[in-house]
C-alpha cells in the first residue's frame, strides 16, 4: 500500500506487508472497520528518515478498498506521522 499526498512537495509512505495475518478480530488503522484477523494484515514503514526506527500497522489485507473507504484526513495522518516524526 502507497499513500501519497500530491504536493508540491509530493509526500510518499510505502507499507511493507508483513507475512501471515492477524490473531483475531481487530480495527483496521486506516478504514477503522472492525473485521475477522483474516481479512486484516500487519504492515510496516520506516519513521521519518531512520530505516532502523520502524512503526507497525494492522490495515485490511484489501488496501484498495480499505484506502477508498478510509477518510482522507486519516491517512494524511498515517503519511504525515510516517515521514514526520
Amino acid at each position: 500500500m502507497v499513500i501519497v499526498e500530491k504536493g508540491p512537495p509530493e509526500l510518499r509512505l510505502a507499507l511493507e506487508p508483513l507475512p501471515g495475518h492477524v490473531g483475531g478480530p481487530q480495527v483496521c488503522e486506516a478504514c477503522r472497520r472492525h473485521l475477522s484477523g483474516s481479512a486484516l494484515g500487519f504492515f510496516r514503514h520506516p519513521v521519518g528518515s531512520r530505516e532502523t526506527h520502524l512503526r507497525y500497522l494492522v490495515l485490511c489485507q484489501d488496501t484498495e478498498a480499505c484506502a477508498s473507504r478510509a477518510e482522507p484526513e486519516r491517512l494524511r495522518e498515517i503519511l504525515l506521522r510516517g515521514i514526520l516524526t
